[in-house]
């Protein structure tokens, strides 16, 4: 490039800074100069007219700031980090000069939702800035806006108090306001108001300017999403409908409960109203529920159904009654807002809400009906009329022209005709809005307004029939296919009917979801097709009006009353295709016989409880007759143009004859028709795609022609108890379902199958054996064989499968060795199969293996190659009663966190616990195990275990080393007959149980021979937060307990009190089992078997001490004793037959019973000294009043004895 060219280049650059550079200066000059009030607020659209009122109907965000301290700096960056989450904020850039406020400000301020005020060192030399502020309180006063101060290089409290730089200000607007103080007074009140409200303080720098402006936007985000929860997407005119239904619901009062009606006629937007009211004013309530077509929904399920769903959403609970008195009272502590959408009698109100005082007080209920009778009761009935000229306008402009509320130019006058049309019904102008899109000319629009003028129905059915004749022939006949028999249904299953019919469904559907006239629902298993009651009426309306007094001249039959008419004329109906009616509804004489060949042309029947005989035309293609009554099909039908037959319960035995041939025949459904004993010859349809035949119980042959069906894809036989064998199977077969049937082998073509995908022979008890060729099933899930206890052994599995489930094949004997071959298993269970010996050993690593269950298997020995399953966790063998040992390699599966040996009654060793092995490994059942003796040292602390399980074992002793223990908190020793003492190293202070149960250690030590040593066991019980310390001794005969230890227990008064030698009212079940805690018994008075929490019963041999671990024992046993030692001369030792001294019986039965609770001590008759969990070792004496109790001395009068109870924490 040329010399002369490159300085060219370089004097314009150079040019262009300088521009720029004086450009600034000359701006920021300006900015300087200008008096106080103009440089300073907010937002401006227009630059030519400083009056000229903001562009937007509302703004998210108004920012209020002093321009000389912050237009560059945090109030541009935090307008741009706005403007980049698309919140529509209003800043004034303009610089004109004036003391006034300009009223376009005001009325930006209004039209705001937030108000940002940016408080910075100059901001109240600015009057304009502080009549803002001024005018932003009295808008948060009136209409609840939320303000957020920012204090940007100035302290809060001088904002707050006026100090500083605001007092130097003030002091100036002091002396220029002299004569109007009362305003100076007035931003003085507003500064300090704002000040005192919760925003955000920069004013020590403590963070980046940046991390202000980020939490700032954060926070105007979330109130806005808050905000804006309850605008829905084409509500137009509403807001003041909102406030009316507002004021009806009086939501500020605090009174018992309102409920509001909203009526209307269909469409109208009475749910629409609804739906804004409850989002709007939901998160004021403790509990909210909206429950939407109340009408429909109990016609479909029912009111108990519905009821159940209210109380789910109100108390979040699944299985609820409203008889419970306890649902009730929570009803009537629940502040809740209540929306019932279509109500249509007051029955439904009378069940779901009831009486006001149902529910809290504050508790709102919305009503939505078309029936005004319905909300007579309701002591307030809001109208809803149609939307007003401007505002329907605007909805229908939304749809017309595409999320603009305004006319396209030169399109508003017709726009003005069509909405005049419309009268102001919302549905009606979104579904004339869809309609008028597709208009691409002023002219289509005059025509399609033409025609409105000349259609002959009532208002609304006008507009909503002008959808309907928008749409092309195959559309109609969907729509109308949808309005008389599929609203309600499955898409997939709608689609396959209109199919049959002759539809294009995929296209025409997708159509009908565009114009608004249906729309389809996700579940969570299907789609569901949905219609407004409104278009569902007038779809049936059209169909009702192609011959008004003759339903036999129409192309569809919906109504039960007109198909009886049509049945019982018996008359040619060519016309008619298709027919759905239950006969239950019709409550005329029902027929014995019905001539359907008439309807010539009848393509589709739908029958419900229909008992009669029917003779069917030859034309029909689809037939759904649930509990058919013949045996087979009528012999003068003829079935070849029959492509789905769904005829399930019914009394079918042998569906057809040979001559009658289903050559379209695609789908068979004779599902639980348990007559049925034979199927036709299929060879002929080879069509067939699904078959089933799930619970035919008299099935006893599929024909040999199945295996040339190559479309049949799906075949169901599971229940067919009497089918033994299967032919064999086409290729195209994916679903293959022999669950609980005869079946006693499969055919090899199913076994090298690659195309099934799903195989069940769940239960099948007669199955034998599988194929012995090689396996190329495709599943790859589950693989299950469980209750097939005829199997005996198999060579192969499908390869990819997840889970292999054996529970229960009583017969197999071995598994096949190449079972380690299985590379994807995760989990195998062969539990229950009793005459499994061996497991074969592992070759290779199965490192997907992560679940191993050989519960009540015949299994004698683990293979040591067990460690070749590396990510083994969980490993059952309880009751594996032949198990006589466990391979030291188990401790090489490091993963393994749960194993399960109880009841393995052979097992006589347990390898040595190594922290480094079996790291991970938190639970151990030997439970039942009676030849362990041993319980191995425990070398190096195991930091995981929890759950040790000792019970029934024949150990005699607990290594010192179990302190190893750290994690302990649960640890089981019941029927360990031989154990004589625990070591004194067990500390519990790690002990615990879910659920706020004691944290406790469960021991039953029962000594078959009595012995004079006493066993001192001391322990910490950290119930809850507040640990207290507890120290038992457990004596016998002569020596007896010196303390009783006893921590929240609560018996029920109510609880069987046969208080007697018996001792009756312990095995009440109002007791609470599952406290477990420790009870301290001895003497020979004990001879009551007692039931513990895991119901196993203990017997209380007489001079023998016993430590019953339920909380109910507790009590009453500690009561008794207590009893007992008033009895005697020798307390707590064998009773005898004197009493000490004779005391009056006020009453015949116990009265109270001993209750103690976390930091406190109740019960009747009890005096307390220290109760406080904090002072351990703390002395409590209970006085016990024995008032229900009849006893008699001597002298054989009632005696009462006084008992104390000493209980020490």
């Amino acid at each position: 490039m040329p010399n002369s060219e490159m300085e060219l280049i370089g004097f314009i650059q150079v040019f262009n800074i300088i521009v720029i550079a004086i450009g600034t200066l000359f701006y920021m000059c300006s900015d300087s100069v200008v008096p106080d009030s103009a440089a300073d607020s907010t937002a401006v659209v227009d630059d030519a007219d400083v009056d000229n009122p903001p562009r937007r109907e509302k703004y998210d965000v108004f920012i209020s700031f002093r321009g000389e301290d912050t237009r560059l700096g945090i109030t541009s960056h935090l307008h741009a980090a706005l403007l980049q989450k698309k919140i529509e904020t209003y800043i004034d850039n303009r610089l004109q000069g004036g003391e006034e406020i300009r009223p376009a400000l005001l009325e930006a301020i209004e039209k705001s939702t937030i108000m940002v005020i940016i408080f910075s060192q100059n901001y109240a030399s600015s009057t304009w800035c502080l009549d803002e502020l001024v005018h932003i309180l009295k808008c948060n006063n009136r209409e609840g806006r939320m303000v957020i101060p920012v204090f940007y290089d100035i302290n809060p409290s001088d904002v707050r108090k006026q100090h500083g730089s605001y007092a130097d200000a003030f002091a100036q607007l002091e002396k220029r306001f002299d004569n109007s103080i009362d305003k100076v007074h007035k931003w003085r009140d507003a500064l300090t108001t704002v000040a005192n409200l919760s925003g955000f303080d920069h004013s020590k720098k403590s963070g980046t300017e940046a991390d202000l402006i980020k939490n700032v936007v954060d926070c105007i985000w979330t109130k806005l999403i808050c905000q804006s929860s309850c605008d829905l997407e084409g509500l137009v005119g509403i807001e003041s409908r909102i406030q009316q239904i507002e004021e009806l619901l009086a939501i500020h009062s605090q009174d018992a409960c309102i409920s509001v009606g909203i009526w209307g006629m269909g469409g109208i937007g009475k749910t629409t109203l609804a739906e804004a009211v409850f989002n709007k004013l939901s998160s004021k309530f403790e509990a909210c529920c909206f429950l939407r077509n109340v009408r429909e929904r109990e016609q479909n399920d029912g009111l108990e159904q519905l009821e159940k769903t209210l109380l789910k959403e109100i108390l979040k609970e699944e299985i609820l009654s409203m008889g419970s008195a306890f649902v009730r009272d929570r009803l009537k502590r629940t502040k809740v807002l209540i929306v019932l959408d279509d109500v249509s009698d007051s029955i439904q109100l009378e069940r779901l809400v009831g009486e006001g005082l149902r529910y809290g007080t504050g508790s709102r209920i919305i009503i939505t009906s078309r029936d005004r009778r319905t909300l007579t009761k309701e002591g307030k009935i809001y109208e809803v009329e149609g939307l007003k000229q401007n505002d329907a306008l605007q909805l229908f402009c939304s749809r017309a022209f595409k999320n603009n509320s305004t006319p396209r130019a030169g399109y508003k006058e017709l726009a003005e005709k069509a909405v005049d049309y419309a009268g102001g019904v919302p549905l009606a102008l979104k579904l004339l809005g869809s309609l008028f899109f597709n208009c691409n000319s002023k002219a289509d629009w005059e025509e399609e307004l033409d025609k409105l003028k000349e259609f002959p129905y009532e208002r609304l059915q006008r507009v909503l029939r002008l959808s309907f004749d928008g749409l092309g022939r195959n559309e109609k006949e969907i729509f109308l296919d949808i309005a008389c028999f599929h609203k309600g249904n499955e898409v997939k299953e709608v689609r396959k009917r209109l199919a049959i019919r002759g539809r294009f469904a995929g296209a025409g559907i997708k159509v009908l979801v565009d114009m608004s006239l249906i729309s389809i629902k996700l579940t969570s298993r299907w789609e569901i097709i949905e219609m407004h009651d409104l278009l569902e009426e007038m779809g049936r309306t059209i169909v009702q009006e192609q011959c008004i007094d003759d339903p036999g001249k129409r192309n569809r039959l919906f109504n039960d009353e007109d198909i009886y008419r049509v049945l019982k004329s018996n008359k040619e109906a060519p016309t008619v295709q298709a027919i759905t009616f239950d006969w239950s509804k019709i409550k005329k004489r029902p027929l014995n016989r019905a001539n359907l060949k008439v309807m010539s042309n009848l393509k589709v029947l739908i029958v419900d409880s229909f008992v009669a005989s029917l003779d069917l035309p030859d034309s029909l293609r689809y037939l759904y007759w649930p509990s058919y009554l013949l045996e087979s099909l009528p012999s003068n039908f003829s079935p070849e143009n029959l492509v789905e037959l769904h005829m399930r319960y019914s009394n079918v035995k042998k569906l057809c004859k040979e001559d009658q041939i289903l050559v379209n025949l695609e789908v068979i459904d004779l599902k639980h028709s348990w007559n049925l004993i034979e199927l036709p010859n299929l060879s002929g349809s080879l069509k067939v795609v699904s078959i089933d035949l799930f619970g035919c119980t008299s099935l006893v042959e599929i024909p040999w022609s199945f295996q040339h069906l190559d479309k049949l894809t799906h075949l169901d036989v599971g229940g067919c108890i009497s089918l033994e064998y299967l032919p064999e199977m086409p290729r195209n077969i994916k679903y293959l379902d022999l669950h609980n049937s005869g079946i006693k082998e499969l055919p090899e073509s199913v076994w090298s199958n690659e195309n099934i995908s799903h195989l069940d022979i769940t239960g099948c008890k007669y199955l034998e054996k599988l194929p012995s060729n090689r396996c190329k099933l495709k599943v790859s899930g589950c693989f299950n064989l469980d209750g097939c206890i005829s199997l005996g052994e198999f060579s192969e599995l499908p390869r990819d499968i997840s889970k292999l489930s054996l529970v229960g094949c009583k017969k197999l004997v071995s598994l096949p060795a190449n079972i380690y071959q299985l590379k994807y298993l995760k989990e195998l269970d062969l539990s229950s199969s009793s005459e499994l010996e061996n497991f074969p050993e592992i070759l290779e690593p199965m490192k997907h293996l992560k679940s191993l269950n050989l519960s009540g298997t015949a299994i004698k020995e683990l293979h040591s190659s067990i460690e070749f399953l590396p990510a083994l966790k969980r490993l059952e063998l309880q009751c594996c009663k032949r198990l006589s040992s466990i391979p030291k390699s188990i401790c090489k599966l490091k993963y393994l966190e749960e194993l399960n040996l109880s009841s393995s009654s052979k097992l006589g060793n347990f390898p040595e616990l190594n922290r480094s092995k079996l790291g991970n490994f938190p639970e151990l059942n030997l439970f039942n195990n009676s030849e362990l003796e041993n319980f191995p040292e425990i070398l190096e602390p195991m930091k995981h275990l929890k759950s040790l399980n000792l019970s029934g074992t024949a150990i005699k002793e607990l290594h010192s080393s179990i302190e190893f223990l750290p994690a302990l908190k649960r640890l089981e020793l019941q029927g360990c007959k031989r154990l004589s003492s625990i070591p004194k190293s067990i500390s519990m202070k790690q002990m615990d149980h879910a659920h706020d149960y004691f944290k406790r250690i469960i021991g039953y030590l029962i000594n078959e021979h009595p012995s004079p040593n006493v066993l001192f066991v001391e322990a910490d019980y950290v119930p809850g937060k507040n640990p207290m310390r507890m120290s038992y001794l457990v004596g016998y005969e002569s020596r007896y307990p010196q303390y009783v230890h006893h921590m929240e227990v609560s018996i029920p008064v109510d609880a069987e009190t046969g208080w007697s030698d018996e001792f009756k009212w312990l095995d009440s079940p109002n007791l609470n089992l599952n406290v477990a805690v420790g009870a301290l018994v001895c003497g020979s008075f004990m001879n009551k078997t007692y039931i513990d929490s895991r119901n196993n019963p203990i017997q209380e041999a007489s001079s023998q001490p016993r430590i019953i671990a339920k909380a109910s024992a507790l009590v009453a046993l500690g009561a008794k004793m207590a009893y007992r030692a008033a009895s005697t001369k020798r307390p707590w030792g064998p009773r005898t037959t004197t009493p000490t001294k004779p005391v009056r019986v006020d009453e015949d039965k116990l009265a109270s019973i001993l209750t103690l609770r976390k930091g406190d001590v109740g019960g009747d008759q009890t005096t307390t000294r220290a109760a406080t969990p904090e002072r351990a070792g703390m002395e409590i004496d209970w006085s016990i009043n024995m008032q229900k109790h009849r006893s008699r001395g001597r002298n054989g009068k009632k005696d009462l004895r006084r008992v104390d109870w000493r209980l020490i924490i």
